[in-house]
C-alpha cells in the first residue's frame, strides 16, 4: 500500500494480494475513492454491503458521464 493506514494491511495469500482491515464510517467516501483507483483490479469480497453499494454507485456515476 502506498500510504500507511494503521487499521489496514496488505496480505499475500496464494500469491494474490489482499487489502485487509477496516475503516471508520466517516471514511466511506474516501475508501470508495481509494478502491476506485485500482480500476478493474479490485473486488470487494467481505462483508461490507455498504462499501459495495457505495463503490457501485461511484461506478454508475462514471458510466453515466458517457
Amino acid at each position: 500500500m502506498k500510504h500507511h493506514y494503521p487499521n489496514m494491511r496488505l496480505e499475500i495469500i496464494d500469491q494474490i494480494p489482499y487489502i485487509v482491515g477496516g475503516y471508520n464510517q466517516e471514511e466511506l467516501s474516501y475508501m470508495t475513492h481509494y478502491l476506485m483507483s485500482f480500476g478493474k483490479h479490485v473486488k470487494i469480497e467481505y462483508p461490507d454491503d455498504e462499501l459495495k453499494e457505495s463503490y457501485l454507485n461511484q461506478l454508475r456515476e462514471v458510466i453515466d458521464q458517457y
